[in-house]
Parts: structure tokens; sequence; C-alpha cells
């Protein structure tokens, strides 16, 4: 080995003790275990993002066709997760400021690499997104609709009238706009927002890759938004039925009747 390749012995042990020394600090010191599961969430979304078939299903029966008077029925009502890190760098056009909005996250992006955070992966909200997260409580406690349906929808969403559950996807994204939107509610009749899997986006793109673990609090980092304690926020959650991230042999069509037959077995209306 050492006369075909031009290494010495000494090379070759030294190369040993560093390889054994590196998957010490891997394997047993905390920062090694943060930056193996960093490598590891980057595997799964360069995986995710060529070989996923998430957005790959056969055609369905249109539903006018097979519903009739008998057909059970829930009112589920939507809110938009504010923008992310994501959207800012590639939902704005790809003219001259795409390089600047690009290099700029690129850059957080390799600070980040010692930590469980991402700019990219599972993208959480953006300043924008935050504040559209507040404007989306403000809007919510202030109640004021026109339409009479609308009225009825929002006094279920304030949890004044009827019986309702709070849910969101397990991205971050998502937790952190029904986490600031709904704190009113929450706060109030204490109730919590479900986390689900079966809620995560339909794209192979890595930022749909969750990065919240099986049965774990997604690291939102919005207490101080609204001057809360951490502690008050993640008491907010439930992560029964958080299952981490999909697996890609999964489709988004499996998870969307996943969550049909979640909603429609809920008590609630």
């Amino acid at each position: 080995l050492n006369q075909n390749m031009g290494l010495s012995w000494s090379d070759i042990f030294s190369f040993l003790a560093c390889s054994l020394v590196g998957g010490y600090f891997v394997a047993f010191t905390p920062q090694g275990i943060i930056i193996w599961e960093k490598i590891t969430m980057y595997f799964i979304g360069f995986h995710n993002l060529l070989l996923s078939k998430d957005s790959k299903w056969k055609e369905q029966l249109d539903t006018d066709l097979i519903k009739d008077k008998y057909t059970k029925s829930k009112r589920i009502i939507f809110i938009r997760h504010g923008e992310s890190t994501w959207n800012e760098v590639f939902n704005k056009g790809f003219g001259p400021s795409f390089f600047y909005r690009l290099s700029k996250e690129l850059v957080k992006e390799i600070m980040l690499f010692p930590s469980r955070d991402s700019v990219f992966f599972d993208s959480p909200l953006n300043a924008e997104g935050i504040q559209q997260a507040k404007e989306v409580h403000e809007f919510i406690e202030r109640g004021i609709v026109k339409d009479e349906q609308a009225k009825k929808d929002m006094l279920s969403i304030t949890g004044h009238n009827g019986s309702s559950v709070l849910v969101s996807s397990n991205l971050r994204r998502a937790v952190q706009t029904a986490t600031i939107g709904l704190w009113g509610r929450t706060g109030r009749h204490g109730h919590k927002i479900k986390v689900l899997s079966c809620l995560q986006e339909v794209s192979r793109n890595v930022d749909c890759v969750a990065l919240t673990q099986k049965q774990k609090i997604p690291i939102i980092n919005v207490h101080e938004f609204l001057n809360a304690p951490e502690h008050s926020v993640s008491s907010r959650l439930d992560i029964a039925e958080n299952h981490g991230h999909k697996p890609i042999s999964q489709n988004g069509l499996y998870r969307m009747n996943q969550f049909c037959n979640w909603a429609m077995n809920r008590p609630e209306d």
C-alpha cells in the first residue's frame, strides 16, 4: 500500500487516528450529532428532489359524480402561511436581484451549518412572513366581516361559537403562521394547535423537507414576536400526530386522503 500510493506507515496511522477521533466527535459529542443530522438532512433533501413522486398520482373521480344527499360533510377553513425564506428567493422573479437574494441566503445557510436550523430546508417565515402572520392575528381578533357565512366562520375561528379544531402542517412556516395568527384563541380557550404530518405540502423541493422529528416540537422561534416565554408557545402545540418527514415512497394524494379521513372522524363540525 505504501509503495503504490506513496504513503508511509506513519501517514496511514495518522489517517486512522484522525478517522477515529472524527468518528468519536460525530457519534458522541452534541455538536457532532447536530452536524451528522445536518448532513443527513441534505442527503434526504436531495434524494427527495431527485426521486420523489409526491405530486404524481392517477386522476381521481370528480367528487360531484359521487356526491349525494347522504354524504357527510365538514367545513374546513384554510389560512395560507406567510412568506418564507424560500419564497423570498425563488418566488420574486429571476432578474438581477435574484442573484443577490440567493447569495444572501446561501451565506446564511453556510453560517447555520453547525446548527439544526436552515434557510432552505423546511424554510421558516421571513420578516415579511412574520408581519403577515401578525396581520392575520389582528384581522381575526377584530372579527369585522360583512358576509353572514363569513361572520359564522369568524366566530368559529376565534372559538366563540360552534365546535372546531385547529390544525397545522408540521412544516415550520405553517406552524409559525398558525401560532401567531391564532394566538388569541389558544390563549383564551386553552385550545392547542394539532401538528399533522399528513398536511405536509405536496412538493419535491427541499423547503418541504420537514426538519422536525417524530413527536418533537417544531423549533419556530416566534416567542419574541409574541412577547411570551418560549415554553408558553410550545405548550400550545399538540405534537402527538406529528410523524416527521413524509416518506419518499408516499405521494400527496395519500396524505390528502389521510387528512380527509382524520377530519371526517373528528367530532367537531
